[in-house]
């Protein structure tokens, strides 16, 4: 059955504070099986999550170099093997192109195309089979150092479908299928929308995602002094402990972050930090965020975003320190 035990994994303290991550040439290095990482969170905060941006460059098939002749679409195997990772919270995104994946007890192999999303509960044991060129995902775990180890013994797919199975920390796995999502007005940005991933009750209320994007209702140019300022990170929060408030643990012991990554368009990011006089001076400082740039945001930092562009949409994480 694996590995079920949540209590291998230690998740550091949370170190909380202000990362912003803009995408430039050569901020990609190589990780596993071929692939390719950009750092999102360079500072961890504190060791207690990490989030890639991970791609399989063109030319990475048949070895030729990546600067010459594109095969995107055509895919290929991605030398995997059955593994599984010593977690809190794992999540992976495809933003562009599409990957064939199998994962213990949840049927035949299966592709996700941009869009899709899954959690990958603690423990459970799985794969990457193939993918198209210049493939691109998202990657977010709880904490930033963790095992990943091999099983031999397994093989996929088991041949059995449990999608209600818990693996470790209580969790289950969970899919987001994008062509299934389903958008609705979002209470928190008048002119935009969302479409939540129900990552939360799958992950035991230790984590959540969502997709927000504007409306053709919002207007092109967001004015500054009209636009509300959002208390970042509370929902998770509030829902794992069963509050019906998400403001309600505003100045309370619960802490979390908020990632957003920006899937495509752009848009200006301003937040409030606290001066040299301390929570009595608050600064407004002020970020140009492009398509593949990323923040992170901690527990209760007044934030909003403006002049966003007509294709702007992000990907929203939220994770619940405990």
């Amino acid at each position: 059955d694996g590995d079920t035990s949540a209590e291998a994994t230690e998740v550091p303290s949370l170190e909380a504070s202000v990362a912003i991550s803009s995408h430039v040439d050569g901020d990609f290095l190589p990780g596993r099986a071929g692939m390719q990482y950009r750092d999102l969170v360079p500072d961890r905060q504190g060791g207690f999550v990490i989030a890639s941006h991970i791609t399989i460059p063109r030319g990475r098939m048949n070895g030729t170099s990546t600067s010459t002749t594109s095969f995107m679409g055509e895919g290929g195997p991605v030398p995997d093997y059955v593994h599984f990772h010593k977690v809190r919270f794992q999540m992976i995104f495809c933003f562009k192109g599409w990957v064939r994946v199998v994962y213990e007890d949840q049927g035949e192999p299966f592709v996700m195309h941009a869009g899709d999303c899954v959690l990958q509960a603690p423990t459970i044991r799985h794969r990457v089979l193939e993918s198209s060129e210049q493939l691109e995902v998202v990657e977010v775990s709880c904490p930033s150092e963790h095992e990943t180890l091999t099983d031999h013994a397994l093989a996929l797919p088991t041949g059995s479908v449990q999608p209600d199975r818990i693996y470790g920390g209580g969790q289950r796995f969970a899919r987001h299928d994008a062509a299934k999502a389903h958008f609705e007005a979002d209470s928190l940005w008048p002119g935009f929308e969302s479409s939540d991933f129900g990552l939360l009750a799958a992950s035991n209320g230790v984590g959540s995602a969502r997709v927000v994007r504007r409306t053709t209702a919002a207007p092109a140019v967001v004015v500054d002094d009209e636009t509300r300022w959002i208390t970042s990170a509370p929902p998770v929060c509030a829902e794992a402990r069963g509050e019906e408030e998400a403001g309600s643990i505003q100045g309370s012991s619960c802490r979390a972050i908020q990632l957003a990554f920006l899937l495509s368009g752009s848009a200006t990011l301003q937040y409030r930090q606290a001066g040299q006089g301390g929570s009595q001076d608050m600064v407004m400082k002020e970020e140009e965020l492009k398509a593949t740039a990323s923040f992170t945001l901690p527990q209760g930092m007044l934030y909003r975003l403006v002049k966003c562009s007509e294709d702007f949409a992000m990907l929203q994480v939220t994770i619940n320190e405990g």
